[in-house]
């Protein structure tokens, strides 16, 4: 049996069809104020809409229009937005000099707007370290997985994985001496949260424990590491680890989320180790 396939013309009237069957859909779900506020399909375009209302649903479900733009259609479709938007700001300033084609309008600007549509997605530097501090309180590490999402993150353009794998590489590109946004208060403030710079570096809970034994044979029994050592000192992230064991055990004692298990409190105990800074060890 064969199968007859559509023409060009046949398939603009399937999904055309299909277009319509959707903003109808779409339409729906809403409330009758809610459709009375949407835009005039002849004006911003049937398209357009479409994705508009996909949009408000996002929202519905999700509480913000801070779509990620790897979200199926509407992700690419909220990125161009804000592509368009500064070329329509850019437009604007211009005066009589040449354009840049663009096809966001007012009345698209004043659409998106209504429904709480942010402009600029950027995450800043301090932010992303506040978020990193956060993930480190609840895990105890900032390791962070290249995928992992948070809901600061989940909304821009890079997650907080991406945002410690660029600061790595940004590290590098300073290092070598080639142009970086990387500058040495930022590597301070990473450091302070245990920041490795070297992915394949990172050490492991038991690995941790025996370099602090090393450290104890070396320094007459003391556990007490400073958590101030210079960068590139070698106990240094040690320093930090011990700063940290000390922070879930307070955790632990208040029966809140941590990393640290009896096991490892009774691993540490075992070496006499300081749960207070300066003091040689409590039990």
């Amino acid at each position: 049996m064969k199968v007859k396939r559509l023409g060009n013309k046949a398939k603009m009237v399937v999904q055309s069809n299909q277009s319509r069957k959707k903003l109808r859909a779409l339409k729906a779900k809403l409330d009758e104020r809610e459709r009375k506020m949407l835009p005039d399909a002849q004006v911003v375009g049937k398209v357009w809409l479409q994705r508009y209302l996909e949009l408000i649903e996002y929202k519905a479900s999700h509480g913000d229009c801070l779509v990620p733009r790897s979200y199926q259609t509407l992700g690419s479709w909220v990125f161009t937005q804000r592509q368009q938007y500064r070329l329509y700001l850019q437009n604007k300033g211009a005066g009589e000099n040449v354009k840049s084609k663009t096809t966001m309008t007012e009345q698209r600007i004043q659409a998106l707007e209504k429904v709480g549509f942010i402009w600029s997605a950027h995450v800043s530097f301090e932010k992303r370290l506040e978020e990193l501090a956060s993930f480190k309180e609840e895990y105890g590490h900032v390791n962070v997985p290249q995928d992992y999402v948070s809901n600061i993150s989940k909304n821009s353009s890079s997650s907080l994985g991406k945002f410690v794998n660029k600061c790595r590489i940004e590290y590098k590109r300073m290092k070598a001496g080639k142009k970086s946004i990387m500058t040495q208060d930022r590597i301070n403030a990473l450091e302070r949260l245990g920041f490795q710079w070297d992915a394949r570096q990172i050490v492991s809970w038991d690995d941790r424990l025996v370099e602090l034994k090393k450290y104890q044979e070396e320094h007459d029994g003391s556990t007490d590491v400073s958590q101030t050592l210079p960068s590139g000192h070698p106990y240094r992230s040690l320093g930090i680890w011990v700063k940290n064991q000390r922070y879930q055990y307070k955790l632990f004692q208040q029966n809140k989320k941590t990393t640290i298990t009896k096991d490892r409190i009774e691993s540490l105990n075992e070496i006499d180790f300081a749960w207070v800074k300066g003091d040689k060890s409590i039990r």
